[in-house]
């Protein structure tokens, strides 16, 4: 019978991956926020929780609202510090990222979602 076999392959619903580190040279940090720009789309209002927060492994929570690539990066790190993230993109209103710096070198978890246009 025709289609009676199992599908071999299928399609990924694996997040879109991005890192980026505030330590990038001009090129890398312009592909960065490409990338934020053209998987995100930041512009809008968002929220973020977030938990094991620097060396006191604290959590928290905040909303924010920008309009560019960089802005948003800024607020997802939250910090002026040194620092290199991960991003997953699993859609453009949920995403998840791992932010590291010298008071976290394991991680910190940011859970971010849209919470307007």
């Amino acid at each position: 019978m025709y289609g009676a076999y199992p599908r071999l392959f299928e399609l990924s619903t694996a997040p879109e991956k991005i890192e980026v580190s505030n330590n990038l040279d001009d090129w890398d940090w312009e592909d960065a926020l490409y990338q934020v720009d053209y998987l995100v789309d930041p512009s809008g209002s968002w929220h973020v929780d977030a938990e094991n927060i620097g060396w006191r492994n604290m959590s928290g929570e905040k909303d924010f609202t920008c309009n560019s690539a960089s802005d948003w990066l800024r607020e997802v790190a939250g910090f002026d510090c040194a620092w290199s993230m991960q991003i997953m993109v699993h859609d453009q209103d949920n995403i998840t990222a791992y932010v590291y710096h010298h008071d976290s070198p394991t991680g910190e978890l940011r859970e971010i979602t849209r919470i307007g246009g």
